[in-house]
């Protein structure tokens, strides 16, 4: 019913991925209007007000108006207004989307101390690192079908323990390719002239591959390692590559 309705609202807060703040009212104001809307009192809401300003680093700013914002600083004070209420769970939809690295990187610790406090966050985020970093817990979707739910320390052990071999070369020749296929590792993939292989451990991999290398003369421009990403889990689950 209509009640229901209401509490539930007070509870839940949304931060969607397209800029939704009044560029004609300074950043103050913002907070403060969305503070009436839940019914909070004036003296409660100007302390809201004065620390969540303090807190996304905006209290400087406090009485500039919004239009005069960065994108980077507008998300934040989206998130400030979003905890205006006191809300149980947070919802933050693409909340770094079109932002620079800098801007990315100060939200993600912004975004990290409210979970600190014991708040409750639900983040849909493409950027696969970015999950990585901020979640306790990650769900892949594809289609809107969850197709694995766990920490992303689980996830990656799904495809491989530890580590990703990434080998370039000049040619990629059937044959070489054929016996790569048969090094020991957990799974081949190729794209182009960039094979990977990935494994448990992966040093004992460069070796080999540059035997190989040798016996069918394929040039190689360069060999890296790197730790299995939440990315590589996308692409092992899906079939597909990660699109924006």
């Amino acid at each position: 019913d209509t009640k229901q309705k209401v509490a539930l609202k007070r509870k839940i807060a949304i931060v969607p991925q397209t800029m939704t703040l009044d560029r004609s009212l300074t950043a103050r104001e913002n907070l403060i209007f969305h503070a009436k809307y839940f019914g909070i009192s004036k003296q409660q809401r100007d302390t809201n007000a004065d620390e969540l300003l303090k807190w996304f680093g905006l209290k400087e700013r406090e009485n500039d108006f919004v239009k005069s914002f960065s994108g980077g600083m507008a998300q934040r004070l989206m998130i400030a207004r979003a905890l205006m209420h006191k809300p149980k769970i947070l919802f933050l939809d693409e909340a770094t989307i079109g932002l620079d690295p800098q801007s990315r990187r100060l939200l993600w610790d912004k975004i990290m101390d409210v979970n600190k406090t014991g708040q409750t966050i639900f983040l849909t985020t493409h950027y696969m690192e970015e999950a990585d970093v901020l979640c306790d817990r990650v769900a892949i979707m594809d289609e809107g079908k969850i197709l694995a739910l766990d920490t992303p320390a689980n996830l990656k052990k799904m495809i491989a323990k530890s580590n990703k071999v990434e080998t370039v070369v000049m040619e990629a020749k059937p044959d070489f390719i054929k016996d790569m296929k048969k090094l020991k590792s957990e799974r081949f993939k190729q794209e182009g002239n960039h094979l990977f292989l990935y494994s448990e451990d992966g040093k004992t991999l460069v070796p080999k591959i540059m035997d190989l290398a040798a016996k069918h003369k394929v040039g190689v421009s360069g060999i890296n390692m790197d730790a299995t990403s939440l990315e590589d889990v996308f692409i092992h689950l899906t079939g597909k590559e990660f699109e924006d």
